[in-house]
This record gives C-alpha cells, structure tokens and sequence, in this order.
C-alpha cells in the first residue's frame, strides 16, 4: 500500500491549521526516534493550502481541494528547484 498523503495539522499559524502533504515526501526524523520529518520550513507549512475534512463531502469538492494543492505543490517545486528544505 502506498500512502498518498498526509494530514498535517499545527504550524504558527494556529493549531486548528491542517494541511495535506504528499506521503513520498515523509522520511524518518533523525532527532526523534518514533518520528517523522517533512522537510518543509515554516513559511511553506503556513502558505499551504488550508484542509478541512469538508473537502471530502463530495467528489467535485474533493477535485477542487486537490487542484488548489497539486498547484501550490508545484509552485513550490518550481521555485525551489525541487528541493524542500527546512529552515
């Protein structure tokens, strides 16, 4: 089985921010043993896309969601050349 994404919730923004995050972008957290990293900083985190279990309610509402994340996902890939780093 393959995860696709993750839901993500925190950021500075608030804790009630949740966004999804591709699941092959995961890795292990070499600083917490039972943990996970996704290598993003704390302004991508907050630009992301904000997601809300109502996105699921309906297939064009699900489409609509996932349109709006592939397209800030690549913006992001674009600018950064690929490359997601922590800062």
């Amino acid at each position: 089985m393959e995860i696709g994404f993750v839901v993500i919730a925190g950021g500075d923004r608030s804790q009630s921010h949740k966004f999804l995050f591709p699941g092959n972008r995961i890795f292990d957290d070499n600083k917490h043993r039972d943990g996970f990293a996704i290598g993003i900083n704390q302004q991508i985190s907050e630009d992301s896309p904000d997601f809300a279990t109502s996105a699921l309610e309906s297939k064009e509402s699900w489409k609509k969601y996932l349109d709006e994340f592939r397209k800030f996902w690549e913006r992001i890939r674009c600018s950064t050349g690929g490359v997601l780093t922590e800062s």
